[in-house]
């Protein structure tokens, strides 16, 4: 056994040209995983770094919800102690404007009975606005929807600005 060997005389230029491909192939994976590993890193930090402002925000959030909750409750506690203290002496005004009617009845001249018929109104409004103002205060808590007619609503301004509105003070157009 005789062995032949045949040699090319650009073999050799050909595995060196093959061996620097793959070493130019190595290196561009290398970076493209040293840049790929950069990019991930600095996405992490980011996510971390929102993660963090999110996690402030909502716990500002919650203390901000937390006081407008005790806020509330506070209106709500006032608006009631406001509405039954301003009740209490307009129901005491209206029942003695009531009794001064019924005890004076016919003594009363027609301008005394209306100057006391007026005095039991306005008492009457008062008591029905502070309840509104307690109603007010506990919106949202209920969310039962009302009707409101609005000509009784009308019909109640015109009524407390009617002496305004005899006296020129104010005028009225229709819409």
């Amino acid at each position: 056994g005789s062995e032949m060997c045949i040699r090319d005389s650009h073999s050799h230029s050909q595995s060196l040209t093959i061996l620097f491909c793959g070493l130019v192939i190595d290196g561009m994976l290398l970076g493209i995983f040293w840049l790929m590993t950069r990019a991930k890193a600095r996405a992490e930090a980011i996510a971390a770094q929102k993660t963090f402002e999110l996690s402030h925000t909502v716990a500002s959030l919650g203390e901000a919800n937390r006081a407008l909750t005790e806020s509330n409750h506070d209106l709500e506690q006032f608006a009631y102690i406001a509405s039954h203290d301003l009740q209490s002496p307009m129901r005491t005004v209206g029942n003695y404007a009531r009794f001064l009617r019924e005890d004076l009845g016919d003594r009363l001249s027609d301008e005394e009975a209306q100057l006391v018929d007026t005095i039991i109104r306005a008492a009457d409004r008062m008591k029905s606005l502070t309840a509104d103002v307690l109603e007010f205060a506990r919106v949202g808590k209920d969310e039962e929807v009302q009707t409101v007619d609005l000509d009784a609503i009308v019909k109640d301004i015109r009524w407390e600005l009617s002496d305004a509105l005899e006296h020129g003070q104010l005028t009225t157009e229709p819409l």
